[in-house]
């Protein structure tokens, strides 16, 4: 599923989590930390959701019980269903569709509107890769190691930059953060699973033939295979 990325901006709207395991905690602690009215909705939370709602410092509702296509007439601006319910979340999806309510169901791509990007903070940037929901694992491995990439000087370089930005006038602002980063480079290397091209192309053949000659620089993905 080919997607239109874009940053939802959630500061002072009603976002709803419907399940409360541990799926649905790094939703509400993003939602939360974007600004977001967060309530959940789940008959038992799991330790690290329950410490949230309890501790004062967070403002997350919870309702003790499972969400209900009804809930979505409240006007909420996202909800996440994070139970991997197939009915539940299509019941969702036509209740959501009616009230033009975005909603998102974590790993039922078919009753989605979104998908959920794999979300990493790296100074002043935020790092996001999507897949359409077709591999979030894959998405999750690729985040944590460009952020441990991007550790050392990145972060406070990240800031540097935007404080020559933020210091420079109008009229100078494109040459003065053009200046600043001259020189930054990113280097990237890709270790692969050995054989992975045999495994995919005895799996699936015809996915294999149409996208093998799609892949960028043959000769060095063959070294690092």
């Amino acid at each position: 599923m080919k997607i239109f990325p874009i940053g939802l901006v959630v500061q002072g709207r009603d976002c709803f989590v419907a399940g409360g395991g541990q799926d649905a905690v790094e939703r509400v602690r993003r939602l939360e930390a974007s600004g977001g009215r967060v309530t959940v909705f789940a008959e038992v939370l799991e330790a690290p959701l329950a410490a949230i709602v309890a501790d004062p410092f967070h403002a997350v509702r919870w309702e003790r019980r499972e969400m209900r296509p009804e809930d979505l007439d409240a006007g909420p601006f996202v909800v996440i269903d994070t139970r991997r319910d197939d009915a539940l979340a299509e019941a969702l999806y036509e209740r959501a569709t009616q009230a033009r309510v975005l909603l998102c169901a974590i790993d039922l791509p078919r009753w989605c509107m979104f998908s959920n990007l794999a979300i990493a903070d790296v100074g002043e940037l935020t790092v996001a890769l999507g897949s359409g929901g077709s591999a979030p694992g894959l998405l999750r491995r690729l985040r944590d190691d460009l952020v441990a990439g991007l550790g050392g000087s990145f972060p406070s370089f990240t800031r540097y930059v935007a404080d020559v930005r933020a210091l420079a006038s109008p009229e100078t602002r494109r040459a003065a953060v053009a200046e600043a980063i001259a020189g930054l480079r990113l280097e990237i290397v890709v270790h692969y699973p050995s054989r992975w091209r045999e495994r995919w192309k005895a799996m699936a053949p015809a996915s294999y033939e149409s996208g093998v000659h799609d892949l960028p620089m043959a000769s060095a993905d063959a070294r690092s295979s």
